[in-house]
Parts: structure tokens; sequence; C-alpha cells
């Protein structure tokens, strides 16, 4: 998307209500317009969409399952929903996720409909690797109804018409999208790298342009003797995220904590080059068929006077899970 600048000159009062809607409409309008082809959009809990971080969790899990994630901050509204398909017949999974990125009472949107394979080959009984390719279909549109410009404001009322002479044919932009990743599974530890926007490593349309990303992920599952005399016990698995996207260094730091149907996470999100922290905590419930968690984020930085909190929601549906397998099998640090 072209980064659209307006510069208002206001000389007459207005009430607050209108100066809000007209000044809250022009920084989102700048801001999504730099964040439309920079960085990609994230969940506060990392794992809540696990093919958000590498496509070679596809299909991991030894249930099919069905996802539903909303998050909500004072600005935008951000949706996804996937469908994970284990197919162990042929040794893969598959998933397909959509997601939404609203920005300003859906002025700003960036859909995005992908289909991933990943192939899952098995090492030993207690190691296997996955590794996947993703295609996306991404669309990014404006709807320039809701945006508020100067001359729709009439000076003596203060009412807003719907008249305008600015431009506001904004373009839509339609588009192919490649990503790849592959993930070591064993016993104890998981690490994995995907890069996204393959193909924008090549291209030179600014329009159509999503920075290359690069997540490289490692994660060590920590569990004592008795959980293999089948006590659901204490396990914890402590997580490290770091992601480079338009020479931007981000370190995402968790630890998981699971204890019968109970689960929290503890994440740490640095941003190292905009020098911004964001603490995070999931809390939730787990049992075969129904996972649920709510997880709550807040953002401060040297750069914001206040700091911006975080609210999501997320609920997955497992079905058709595959027949217990045997302990000595049993590959732990699968677990999110």
């Amino acid at each position: 998307m072209k980064i659209v600048k307006f510069i208002i000159f206001i000389k007459f009062k207005i009430t607050s209500y209108y100066l809000k809607r007209i000044i809250l409409s022009l920084l989102i309008f700048i801001s999504i317009s730099k964040m439309s082809y920079s960085q990609d959009y994230t969940f506060a809990d990392p794992y809540s969409e696990k093919t958000f971080v590498n496509p070679a969790f596809a299909g991991i899990l030894e249930c099919k399952s069905f996802t539903l994630n909303y998050q909500k901050q004072f600005v935008y509204d951000f949706y996804s929903a996937s469908l994970n398909l284990n197919l162990n017949k042929i040794k893969s999974g598959a998933s397909f996720v959509i997601s939404n990125f609203s920005q300003g009472k859906n002025t700003f949107n960036d859909l995005y409909v992908s289909g991933i394979y990943a192939y899952h080959l098995k090492i030993s009984n207690f190691s296997k690797l996955s590794s996947a390719i993703q295609i996306s279909y991404i669309n990014k549109s404006i709807n320039p109804e809701n945006l508020v410009f100067p001359d729709m404001i009439n000076p003596e009322t203060g009412t807003i018409s719907t008249q305008t002479q600015e431009i506001t044919n904004y373009p839509t932009v339609n588009k192919v999208d490649f990503s790849a990743g592959t993930s070591f599974f064993s016993k104890k530890i998981r690490l994995g790298i995907a890069i996204f926007h393959i193909q924008d490593i090549f291209t030179k349309n600014i329009e159509e342009y999503n920075s290359p990303k690069i997540n490289i992920h490692f994660a060590k599952h920590f569990f004592n003797n008795s959980f293999d005399n089948n006590k659901k016990l204490i396990r914890f698995t402590p997580e490290i995220i770091y992601t480079y996207q338009n020479n931007v260094d981000k370190l995402t730091i968790g630890l998981l904590l699971e204890k019968n149907i109970f689960f929290s996470k503890f994440w740490l999100k640095n941003n190292i080059d905009f020098k911004s922290f964001t603490p995070v905590i999931t809390l939730g419930l787990n049992n075969k068929k129904l996972r649920l968690s709510y997880t709550y984020s807040i953002t401060l930085s040297k750069y914001i006077s206040l700091p911006i909190s975080t609210n999501q929601v997320s609920l997955t549906y497992n079905f058709n899970c595959s027949k217990k397998r045997n302990k000595t099998n049993t590959i732990y640090c699968i677990n999110f």
C-alpha cells in the first residue's frame, strides 16, 4: 500500500469528539500504510495459532482440530480460524487458515487465506522431522467511507457530511504468497526455522510488498519421573523465539506450565530496535476435546507515554484423535 500523508490546517473550533475522530483516522491511516509492508501481525500468545510461528506445525498433533482466535486492541481487531489435520496414513499434515486484521472499525483490512502441507519424517520412536510449504492469498483493502477529511466538516455547526474532494479511490492489493518451514521434535526438545513471504525477497513492487520474515524457535520439555506412571503432574516447557523482519529484531521468551487440565503461559517479548517490552500471561483449561484460554499483554516502551494493552481469547476443539500411543513412543515436546 502507498503511504498517504495528509496535512491538515484547522482554523476553526470544533468539538473534541470530531477532532479525536480526525486525528485517530489520520494516525491509523498512516500507521496501517506503513505496517502493511513492514511487519506481520501476531497474536499475544504466539502458539494460539501455531502455523504463524512455523508452517511445519501443521498436523503435528495426534488430533484433528479446529481453532478460533480473537484479539482486541483499542485500534484493531484480529481474527483467525484454522483447521488442522493429521494425515498419518501418508505421514503428513495439513492446515487451512483464514485471518483478518482490521483497523479503524473495518476501514483497513488485511485478509489472509492459507493452505499448508507438511511431510512428517519419523526418525525414531522419540523424534520426527516436519517440513512444510505454505501458499497464501492476501487481500489488502481500504474502505474510505469510514474516513473523515477536513472538507467534510461544517466549520459553523461541526456536522460531518459524506462529500469530500479528497481522492478516495485507493487500490486493493491481491497477491499470492509463499512460505516454508521445518521443525525437529524429540522427547525433550523442539527446534525449527521458518521463512515467510519468500517471493518478496526478489520483488521490487512496494505496493504488493510484505517484508520477508525469519522465525527461529527452540523449546525444551521438562517432566518428572512420576509422569510415566500415568500421573498427570506438573510439566513445564521454556521456549525462545527469534524473529527478524524488515531490519527489526524481536526476541520472545516464554514458559508453559501444565498441571492436569490447567495450563498457563508466561511470555516476555522484546522489540530490540524499538526498545519495547511486552509481558504476556495466558491462563487456560485443556481436556481431551476442548482447549480454552485467555491472554492479556501490555506493551511498555520509551517512545509511548501510556502502556498499550491487548486481550485475546482462543478456543480449540479436538476431534478424531488417534488411539493412545505407547508411552515409549511419546514425543512430549510436541505439546504447546
